[in-house]
């Protein structure tokens, strides 16, 4: 178990990053363009969470083994996988969105199996966390990315005139959001925000530990503010505040420490906090019609929905152009739409399942469960992305262990 524990400690450690090696068979082209939600990708932490399976497979007895195998939860999802598979409009991709939350399961056997406790887990993701906002910081300052040795962390190449990039609006002109390793800056501030939580309620148990939670919420703090995520910001400050009003175990100085730090740098970005309630006309035309796409492909199949993955071409093919190819921005409407009341059944079992749970048992996991829930409906980061995908898998792990 000690080479178990070795690999999922750098799995961790290594969970922020999107090294890998992107494939691209014909369903992962959408009109001739290639669409990275649709891309088989062999990620580096792809490869460990596999080693660190294995090597569990190998030191678990064959009763053991079988044990895992025959747990309830387990065979639903297995059943539920089969079903969006065999009805998907595109078998293909539903597969490959089958596999993906397959990997979510594997995370949450490892910790129940390793016995792991918060301590553990947030060691290595606390030391992801400082590369992670150092390589946003330097992203930030040099408008641009790096490269160099942060490419083999999988910073991807951009400027701040690269066409698409994601942009604010300051009152000297336009700035670059950082995207660190991340695919888009409001992923970089999905994952700050849950690591964050889960930092607040950490308690430490070595005089190192407590320096580098110290270290590691001002890191997250930092990633946030410079993802410019406004929904991230208002999760922070709100979810913050309430935590203390409650009593929660959570220590109201390192909550002020960050917030003081958004506070004292707002000067520079004011316009950004003066739109918090307010978005581009553009923006919200495209998210109205995601919506309304989502809905109609619902209607269209409410039972068992496209299929994994499938939103993107189903709503080519089923719309007129100009096509918004990314999927709708809520996770809880894009499952509705790939799984249909089947899936989202599942979906409302689970997170009833696991608020009753953080209630009951786990309360110190509520920050960044409802943190999760909360970003969740105004993006689908959660679910379609490799890094913010495997993390609430860690906190699901952390949940029910």
């Amino acid at each position: 178990m000690k080479l178990t524990r070795k690999l999922f400690f750098l799995f961790l450690l290594l969970l922020p990053t999107q090294l890998g090696i992107h494939y691209w068979p014909s369903f992962a082209l959408v009109l001739g363009r290639r669409i990275d939600y649709l891309s088989p990708t062999v990620y580096l932490s792809d490869i460990l969470l596999l080693l660190t399976s294995a090597t569990l497979v190998i030191a678990t007895k064959k009763e053991k083994l079988f044990a895992i195998l025959k747990m309830r939860w387990l065979l639903i999802l297995l059943a539920f996988l089969t079903i969006n598979v065999l009805f998907a409009q595109q078998f293909n991709l539903a597969f490959l969105g089958a596999v993906r939350l397959v990997e979510m399961g594997l995370v949450i056997i490892l910790i129940k199996n390793l016995k792991l406790k918060l301590g553990d887990v947030l060691v290595p993701l606390s030391l992801s966390t400082l590369y992670v906002t150092l390589l946003a910081a330097l992203q930030f300052f040099q408008q641009s990315s790096l490269q160099g040795i942060w490419y083999f962390l999988g910073e991807r190449r951009f400027l701040a005139s690269t066409p698409g990039i994601s942009l604010i609006t300051v009152s000297r002109g336009l700035l670059l959001r950082s995207y660190s390793t991340f695919s888009h800056p409001n992923v970089l501030a999905g994952f700050c925000t849950v690591v964050f939580f889960l930092l607040l309620i950490w308690q430490t148990q070595t005089k190192i530990e407590y320096v580098l939670k110290r270290i590691s919420l001002l890191a997250t703090g930092v990633g946030i503010f410079l993802s410019f995520s406004r929904s991230a910001w208002v999760v922070v400050i709100a979810l913050g505040l309430f935590a203390y009003v409650r009593k929660t175990r959570v220590q109201l100085t390192s909550y002020l420490l960050i917030v003081s730090g958004f506070v004292v740098t707002a000067g520079l970005v004011w316009q950004r906090f003066t739109t918090l309630l307010t978005v581009d006309a553009i923006s919200i035309t495209e998210r109205q019609k995601l919506m309304s796409e989502a809905f109609r492909l619902f209607a269209y199949s409410p039972i068992f929905g496209v299929g994994f993955l499938n939103f993107i071409p189903a709503i080519v093919a089923a719309s007129a152009p100009p096509y918004i190819m990314q999927p709708v921005h809520s996770l809880y409407i894009l499952v509705l739409s790939e799984t249909g009341l089947l899936g989202f059944g599942l979906l409302a079992s689970l997170l009833f399942t696991t608020l009753r749970q953080a209630l009951s048992a786990r309360r110190h996991l509520l920050l960044p469960i409802v943190a999760v829930l909360l970003l969740g409906m105004v993006d689908h980061y959660f679910l379609t992305q490799p890094q913010t995908r495997l993390l609430i898998a860690v906190v699901l792990g952390l949940l029910f262990i």
